[in-house]
């Protein structure tokens, strides 16, 4: 999902609550006025992330390998009165080059965290392992184990996620694309 696709899911949630909103204003004298709405599956692409050849030759045992990437949307802030809600749910690892299955990973890790020291706390968001290796494919799929607020880090506009890849690395450059998955909620109160 393109940062602008991102931004008007968010926005066309936060319209159509302030909508109604504003057409439950008349009730507004008679006491306070919320409205919520859930936001659907968003999905955050990192294509071609770039992952160095392993230190050890293939057979000769398991290495972990570390990559960082940049958050790819610029922070924001959301119109007062409207809260929201955004969790990871899943994540996906595809090769896309330099390697055609995964099934050499046993473990893969997915901790999002800020620069901004007044940020929430960095934290893992997917831990997947697999015992003994076997053969998944082109794809590995885990599902959220942390689910914490993500527009909590997104506000800071410093957030970058850093993915660890464990297992009988292969020998040469390699490249995957990692999906996020989010879904939340979002409430306007008057």
């Amino acid at each position: 999902m393109t940062r602008e696709q991102l931004t008007r899911s968010l926005c066309l949630v936060a319209r159509r609550a302030l909508a109604l909103g504003l057409c439950a204003a008349g009730l507004a004298p008679l006491g306070c006025v919320s409205v919520e709405g859930d936001v659907p599956e968003v999905v955050m692409t990192r294509h071609a992330l770039a992952i160095g050849p392993s230190p050890l030759p293939t057979g000769f045992g398991e290495v972990s390998q570390t990559v960082s990437f940049e958050h790819p949307y610029q922070s924001f802030s959301l119109p007062d009165g409207v809260q929201s809600e955004l969790r990871p749910t899943w994540m996906s690892v595809t090769a896309v080059k330099g390697v055609e299955d995964l099934a050499f990973i046993r473990a893969c890790t997915l901790v999002m965290a800020t620069r901004d020291p007044a940020g929430p706390a960095a934290t893992t968001v997917v831990d997947y392992s697999r015992e003994p290796p076997g053969t998944p494919g082109a794809c590995l799929t885990a599902d959220a184990v942390n689910r914490p607020n993500v527009v909590d880090y997104w506000v800071s506009g410093s957030t970058f996620y850093t993915l660890t890849v464990v297992g009988d690395l292969p020998p040469t450059p390699w490249a995957v694309d990692v999906e996020v998955a989010f879904s939340g909620s979002v409430k306007y109160q008057m």
